[in-house]
């Protein structure tokens, strides 16, 4: 376990979600406004002999305010995603919080770690066995790669870890 420079034992890290849910964020609102902006044309068809009081303007109105009921919706759960989702680094275990709900992987029950396949969306492969299970981190872990690089400095030394992860983890850790 790594030490403060004074040599007291470090306080347990968290590793929150970070930017890269905003790609999420602006993707959801970039499709919140094309298809606002397709279905005003539907609706402007639609409504023109039946409510010609709503074309135009009051439409255009009632499509951006609920635009941005939506994104600021969108925001809001991201903040919320952020707060409540996280790893936490524990002298016992690493422990995955999902909205109040934590799973523990005690350190000792780790048993290899290697680097998976690369998938889309995949910042950081690297697949941890666990109780004989898989084990991958969320990609929108902020410093992902750091967090692997933690829990292979703690998984025990009975742990069959890939050669040259270790390295690779170190050298991508500001990801």
């Amino acid at each position: 376990m790594k030490t403060e420079q004074n040599g007291a034992p470090r306080i347990p890290e968290q590793y929150r979600m970070g930017r890269r849910l905003d790609a999420l964020l602006y993707l959801a609102a970039a499709a919140v406004l094309v298809i606002s902006f397709a279905f005003y044309f539907i609706y402007d068809f639609l409504f023109a002999s039946v409510f010609p009081w709503l074309m135009g303007l009051p439409l255009a109105l009632i499509f951006l305010g609920t635009d941005l009921a939506l994104i600021l919706a969108a925001r809001l759960a991201v903040r919320k995603v952020r707060a409540e989702v996280f790893y936490r680094l524990t002298p016992g275990a690493l422990e995955y919080t999902v909205f109040g709900r934590t799973s523990k992987y005690p350190w000792s029950s780790f048993s290899a770690a290697r680097l998976g396949r690369v998938s889309p969306g995949a910042v950081c492969p690297v697949s941890f066995t666990v109780r004989g299970r898989e084990l991958r981190l969320n990609p929108y872990t902020e410093q992902v790669w750091s967090l692997a690089g933690e829990i292979l400095d703690r998984i025990g030394p009975g742990a069959q870890i890939e050669p040259g992860l270790r390295e690779k983890a170190d050298a991508m850790s500001g990801l």
